[in-house]
C-alpha cells in the first residue's frame, strides 16, 4: 500500500471524526447523516481491504462485527428502497424478499445474514433500472457485493474465494477515489458550504480536516538483515510487525537472497516484531516503540531448529 493511500485514509478519518464531534452543526441538514453513513460504510470496506493488502488474514471479532454492521447498513438501504418500489407496483413477492429492518437483520445468525444480504443484493441489481429513484444506486449495489464477499471471507465461508492482495488494493483505491471525488467533493463538501455564514467555525475546521497531509517524512522504517547461526544469509525469512500484545499483522515482508529486508511507511506507535523461517526457531521483540521519522535497524540471528 502506497503512502498516498495512507494519507488519503487518514484525511477521511479526520473529516468523519470532525463531523461526528460536531454533529449539532449539521443536524438541520436532513441528508447529511445519510451521506456521512455512506462514507463510514465505505471506510469499513477500506479497512478490510487494507488488512488483506497487508496480509493480515486473521481478523478480530471486532473486525467481523464492523464488516457485518456495514453490510447490514448497505443492505437495509437497498431493501428499504426496494420495499417502497415493490409497494408502488403491488409486488408482494419482491417486498417479502427484502422486508427486513435493521433489528431483524441483527437478530439473524451469523451464518444466515450473508444469504439474506445476498438476496437483497440480487433483487437490487435486478431492479436497478426501476427502483433506484426510491433511494439507492449502482454504487450501493457494488458496495453490498463487496461487503458480502469480505464478510464471507472473514467467516471462512467455502463459497467465497480468497480475495487476493492485488484485488484488495485495487478495490481499496477504487473506494478511496469514489469517496473523495463523489461523496466528499460533490455531496458533503457542498452541504457543509451552506453553513459558511451561520457556522464559519465548523466549516473552517471541516475543510482543514479535508486537507491531505503527507506523512512520508513522519512515518518510520524498519530495515535489517537476518542470518543463520553460522553467519550465512537467510533467504525467505518472514518479518512481521504486529500491534503490541495482539496477533494483528500490520506489515509483513521477506528477506531477499542477501538476507536483507525493509518495511516502510510505519505509523508511529508500539509494536511487536516477529522473525520466522521454516527451518529455524522464531525470534520475537515485544513492545518496541517507533517514533515519527525514525529508522530502526536490526541484525537478527535465527538458530536452526535442530540445534
Amino acid at each position: 500500500m502506497q503512502n498516498r493511500d495512507t494519507n488519503s485514509i487518514n484525511m477521511l478519518r479526520a473529516t468523519i471524526t470532525w463531523c461526528n464531534n460536531n454533529s449539532a452543526a449539521t443536524a438541520a441538514i436532513p441528508a447529511f447523516a445519510a451521506a456521512k453513513t455512506t462514507v463510514e460504510n465505505k471506510l469499513t470496506l477500506i479497512d478490510e481491504y487494507t488488512q488483506t493488502a497487508l496480509r493480515a488474514t486473521k481478523g478480530t471479532t471486532t473486525d467481523t462485527k464492523n464488516i457485518r454492521a456495514a453490510m447490514q447498513n448497505i443492505a437495509h438501504k437497498c431493501a428499504s428502497a426496494l420495499s417502497a418500489y415493490a409497494a408502488t407496483q403491488k409486488n408482494n413477492t419482491l417486498r417479502a424478499k427484502v422486508n427486513y429492518s435493521l433489528n431483524a437483520m441483527s437478530a439473524k445468525k451469523k451464518e444466515e445474514i450473508d444469504d439474506i444480504c445476498q438476496t437483497i443484493h440480487d433483487e437490487a441489481n435486478s431492479n436497478i433500472a426501476s427502483a433506484t429513484p426510491f433511494g439507492y444506486n449502482a454504487s450501493d449495489v457494488s458496495d453490498l457485493s463487496a461487503a458480502i464477499a469480505l464478510y464471507r471471507q472473514k467467516m471462512q465461508d467455502p463459497r467465497q474465494a480468497i480475495i487476493s492482495r492485488a484485488t484488495a488494493l485495487l478495490s481499496l483505491r477504487t473506494q478511496l477515489r469514489e469517496i473523495k471525488t463523489i461523496h466528499l467533493k460533490q455531496i458533503i463538501d457542498s452541504m457543509v458550504s451552506t453553513l459558511r455564514l451561520t457556522n464559519p467555525t465548523f466549516v473552517s475546521g471541516y475543510f482543514q480536516a479535508r486537507q491531505i497531509i503527507d506523512l512520508g517524512s513522519t512515518s518510520a522504517k524498519l530495515r535489517g538483515i537476518i542470518t543463520s547461526a553460522d553467519g550465512s544469509y537467510l533467504t525467505g525469512a518472514t518479518i512481521s510487525i504486529r500491534k503490541t500484545a495482539t496477533t494483528q499483522i500490520l506489515h509483513e515482508t521477506k528477506t531477499g537472497s542477501d538476507g536483507k529486508f525493509g518495511i516502510y511507511n510505519i505509523t508511529p506507535g508500539d509494536y511487536d516484531f516477529l522473525y520466522t523461517h521454516t527451518t529455524h526457531q522464531p525470534k520475537t521483540e515485544t513492545n518496541i516503540h517507533i517514533s515519527a521519522g525514525k529508522e530502526i535497524k536490526r541484525r537478527i540471528t535465527l538458530v536452526g531448529q535442530d540445534l
